[in-house]
């Protein structure tokens, strides 16, 4: 719920943004039909050199394809089965004494029961002509 209001703020934020952004320029009306035939071919060339143009892909996959090589040779960083088990080990024994603590939970505790003995304020009666009266100048202001 809270993901879809942030896109809604977002999109509302968004759409403000356009509806202030200045209207684009009308393109310019060739007076003949010749010179539109003429700017239309021209603006299909464009698209087929924009989308044809060579954006680099080729040569940086060659050289990651040579990268990838030159390193297939190197030694592995955990090469057999004890180094792995201590690497995994390690890591758990420091995961596990540094997530949850009795500590912790007994600290959570002392703060859920000091808050429980907080007095709770008192509900106005919606039926007395004080309240009513109060809420009818609030709703004026």
């Amino acid at each position: 719920m809270n993901k879809l209001l942030t896109v809604v703020i977002a999109s509302a934020f968004a759409m403000s943004a356009y509806a202030q952004s200045p209207a684009p320029a009308a393109a310019a009306t060739p007076a003949t039909p010749a010179e539109a035939k003429k700017a239309d071919a021209k603006a299909k060339q464009e698209m087929v050199k924009s989308a044809t143009q060579d954006k680099g892909y080729s040569t940086s996959a060659a050289e990651g394809s040579a990268k990838a090589a030159a390193t297939k040779a190197a030694p592995k960083a955990l090469p057999d089965k004890a180094t792995k088990q201590e690497a995994v080990k390690s890591v758990t024994a420091a995961g596990s004494t540094t997530s949850t603590s009795t500590a912790t939970a007994a600290k959570a505790k002392a703060t859920v029961e000091a808050t429980k003995a907080d007095p709770k304020a008192a509900k106005p009666d919606f039926k007395d002509p004080a309240v009513q009266k109060a809420m009818r100048d609030a709703s004026k202001q």
